[in-house]
């Protein structure tokens, strides 16, 4: 009965904050490189205008579009493409930044979903999902900069609230640590989510 109240506070804070479960673990699982190393390479080419290099890229990391744009509600593979084919670098480097959101996004909801008796798995995810932002976090210092500034202290505080709950001595099944601990945690993932969804609304 404990349990169940747990996973009932947690989903209920999920769905208050309106954030979505990850979608596109299995095709992210299946690339060769992780995704905030990708997202550099991507990012690098696109600003240097080297369309060749990301059509290179594009067959790697499709399925993995295809999965975050159905989970979005965003055509960014057509985006991508339409970019690609003009070769503006405008386009390209929006079209790109555009993605990294989503799976940023993505990669917090899987770190939502194993916010309590998985923290490990969950601290690992939002780190990897930080180190993607920093890829487009330096843009949006400079044209959003309140926004670039909430997005980071959310960020330092998730993972940092994420290795206080890991290292915990109070039972898992603690009811009042979900809610304090784990609910914390989900509400500033529910805060990056939403800034970063309304900056790179489709």
């Amino acid at each position: 009965m404990v349990r169940l109240r747990i996973i009932a506070v947690l989903c209920g804070v999920m769905i208050a904050t309106g954030i979505v479960v990850g979608q596109a673990r299995a095709e992210r699982f299946d690339l060769p490189l992780p995704t905030w190393k990708l997202s550099q390479d991507l990012m690098s080419y696109a600003k240097a205008g080297e369309s060749d290099m990301i059509r290179q890229i594009m067959p790697m990391i499709r399925p993995m579009i295809r999965a975050l744009g159905d989970q979005y509600g965003s055509d960014v593979q057509y985006e991508i493409e339409r970019s690609l084919g003009s070769g503006n670098v405008a386009e390209m480097v929006s079209a790109v930044e555009r993605l990294l959101a989503m799976d940023i996004r993505d990669l917090m909801g899987e770190a939502a979903a194993s916010v309590r008796g998985k923290e490990a798995k969950a601290i690992t995810q939002m780190k990897s999902a930080y180190l993607s932002y920093q890829v487009i976090g330096p843009e949006l210092e400079r044209s959003r900069f309140s926004s670039d500034q909430r997005i980071k202290n959310n960020f330092r505080k998730a993972i940092f609230s994420l290795e206080s709950l890991s290292s915990e001595d109070t039972p898992e099944s603690s009811e009042s640590g979900v809610q304090n601990g784990g609910g914390r945690v989900l509400q500033y993932i529910g805060e990056i989510d939403q800034e970063l969804g309304r900056i790179y609304a489709p």
